[in-house]
């Protein structure tokens, strides 16, 4: 068979093997269970697509396809029905006869008739998720590669599949691939040497796939897909041309695009598909050529931000900064974005929006991806840090902070958030969470949002600020030394309103774990809240917090605390259908008791009751929320 036959077009008929790439890894799975009573199992591992191949390893060279198992492959099995669903066994492989087989023996709990048993290989990029839950979850990871074909094949998923019908032995088991791959030469326009950073986007392109375990085994999870973009780090071009190797989930794919900057910041664009879609099938190998053009920064943002459907998508922390730079010179104000992969940001950051120049308009969905880093930021008064700064009339959703922040702030007008400083005039925040530490030395902070700010006096012009199923996981510092009335939050550190203002301000579906801690320095008019730092809000009615919890505790000198909001004593607002963890917050749901209505219960556990989670999302329900509590308090789309 001839591996390297290459194909004009992503459009024609692709190179196609029953089974192609070896999924094997030294990794040593390290959460070991103690030793339970379990049965023995022994494993006949077959293919049900070729009788004489349990599994097939490709290699990149002419002609070279066999079928073999290595001994260390790294095995993983699990069994159960929906709801009753074993943990995961390390299962030693053997390989027998000429390898083409392989005998998997281990230890499982809970093993009946009946019950489905699976089994997959685990990799860097390939880990169980969700072993609490009923529907278990492999998670396959193509975000970040490396474009070599170890790399590509280090990323595929091998996964097995039987029925258990009683015994000691499963007599067949087949392993099948859910993974294709292109095989891509890269003709850049010119007599390129370097080293470049790749990154593919298209229509249907997943980041990070999951394929069940046990309920519907082996087929994609598609509610869990995470969107996004496939990045290749350091791939070397020698004379103008460079060959890839890239791992993903078969897909339909269309406007399949590929970016290249090379170490000179110079851009090269490749049009991957044309106007062409393709239904790319798992176990086979795509190989074409495809020639670049001379781009820009601006050209390799894919979209052109006029709605959500078009919206620039972004992929580097050069994009990022490209797009930040535009809006705080007054630029792309009221655009679209997607953010297409997760972003690791170091050393100083200038947060995207000012006081002056803000993020307006438009929206800015982080397509569930995560900033990741250590960075810091310096800021003057009235302004914000975060990873966006001051934001106004705006949605910016579905964005994860696990960067440790460190504010430098000039005044108490400041507010620092992991995801935005200040947030302004009928915006909302959805679907947004924080695992980093914030520190600021000044301002109010929140572990999502440092100020949510209202001052409307317009009736005709009413609007709702709505922050909504965001939580906090991390460490919420604030050092201010100030003696005016500071607030640190879990997931907002204050709600300001004014005199007259018509504008409300809604929280509801958010939370603070029990990882999450709340510290303010220094204790003269200090207040630290679970969800929400400080309101001094005079106006009834405009500020509502509802359907939140909180298991945060607090750390420090602050002087107030309580575990879903703090106030000053004349402060109005509403809460109602709350939970929290007494034994490690305040036993007061606010500081102002006359504001607590409906459903406020407590108890000694870092999750929410049964019975709260039910007022909870009957709470959200009743509101409309798209959004609502699963059985251990986590909040989920519905």
């Amino acid at each position: 068979m001839n591996i390297k036959n290459k194909l004009s077009s992503l459009m024609y008929a692709p190179l196609a093997l029953a089974l192609l790439a070896a999924c094997s890894s030294d990794e040593d799975f390290r959460e070991k269970a103690p030793e339970v009573k379990g049965q023995t199992l022994t494993i006949n591992a077959t293919n049900g697509i070729e009788a004489n191949y349990s599994r097939t390893i490709f290699t990149d060279e002419e002609t070279k396809v066999k079928a073999v198992w290595g001994g260390t492959d790294n095995v993983v099995i699990v069994n159960g029905t929906s709801g009753n669903v074993s943990a995961p066994a390390n299962f030693t492989v053997t390989p027998k006869e000429d390898a083409h087989y392989a005998t998997l023996t281990g230890t499982v709990t809970g093993l009946a008739a009946g019950n489905v048993v699976s089994g997959y290989i685990v990799s860097d990029y390939i880990k169980a998720e969700n072993l609490s839950n009923s529907n278990q979850l492999v998670s396959v990871d193509y975000s970040k590669q490396k474009g070599t074909f170890d790399d590509a094949m280090a990323h595929c998923l091998q996964f097995g599949t039987a029925t258990y019908t009683g015994g000691d032995n499963i007599p067949n088991m087949s392993f099948d691939y859910k993974t294709t791959f292109f095989e891509l030469t890269l003709t850049f326009p010119e007599n390129l040497s370097s080293t470049v950073q790749l990154s593919m986007s298209g229509n249907g392109l997943v980041g990070k796939s999951y394929v069940n375990t046990v309920d519907k085994a082996g087929e994609f999870n598609t509610d869990a897909n995470i969107e996004g973009n496939i990045n290749i780090s350091d791939v070397n071009v020698e004379a103008g041309t460079a060959k890839v190797w890239v791992a993903m989930q078969p897909a339909t794919l269309s406007n399949v695009i590929i970016t290249a900057v090379d170490a000179n910041n110079k851009y090269y664009k490749f049009d991957v598909s044309g106007k062409n879609s393709a239904n790319l099938v798992a176990g086979k190998v795509y190989a074409f050529g495809v020639k670049g053009n001379v781009s820009t920064i601006e050209e390799s943002l894919i979209g052109n931000g006029t709605d959500e459907a078009n919206a620039y998508q972004i992929s580097t922390l050069k994009q990022l900064e490209f797009v930040r730079d535009q809006v705080n010179n007054g630029s792309y104000s009221g655009k679209y974005y997607k953010l297409m992969s997760d972003i690791e940001i170091n050393g100083e950051w200038k947060p995207i929006g000012t006081n002056t120049k803000q993020f307006k308009g438009g929206s800015f969905d982080g397509t569930n991806h995560t900033i990741t880093g250590s960075y810091n930021v310096n800021i003057a008064a009235n302004e914000g840090a975060g990873l966006f700064g001051v934001a106004s009339s705006t949605t910016i959703k579905n964005l994860h902070n696990a960067a440790n922040i460190t504010v430098t702030a000039s005044a108490l007008t400041c507010g620092i958030g992991s995801v935005v400083g200040r947030l302004l005039y009928g915006s909302t925040l959805e679907h947004c969470s924080n695992t980093g530490t914030i520190t600021a030395s000044d301002g109010h902070v929140g572990g999502i949002v440092g100020s949510v700010i209202v001052s409307n006096k317009d009736e005709s012009k009413k609007t709702t600020s709505l922050v909504e199923a965001c939580w906090n996981d991390g460490h919420i510092i604030s050092n201010s030394t100030r003696t005016n009335s500071k607030g640190a939050g879990g997931v907002i550190g204050m709600l300001q309103t004014g005199t007259d203002v018509v504008d409300y301000i809604i929280v509801r579906g958010c939370y603070s774990k029990a990882n999450a801690e709340i510290s303010i320095a220094t204790k003269t008019a200090s207040y630290g809240g679970g969800v929400v730092g400080f309101t001094g809000n005079a106006i009834v009615d405009l500020i509502k917090v509802y359907a939140c919890w909180s298991a945060a505790s607090f750390g420090g000198n602050t002087n107030t605390r309580s575990a879903i909001i703090s106030s000053g004593s004349t402060a109005k607002f509403s809460v109602c259908e709350t939970w929290y963890n007494n034994s490690v917050s305040s036993t007061k749901v606010s500081n102002v008791a006359g504001n607590i209505t409906g459903n406020n219960k407590a108890d000694k556990t870092d999750t929410p009751s049964a019975e709260a989670i039910t007022y909870m999302n009957a709470a959200l329900s009743t509101a409309g929320s798209a959004y609502q509590f699963d059985a251990d308090g986590n909040i989920t789309k519905k």
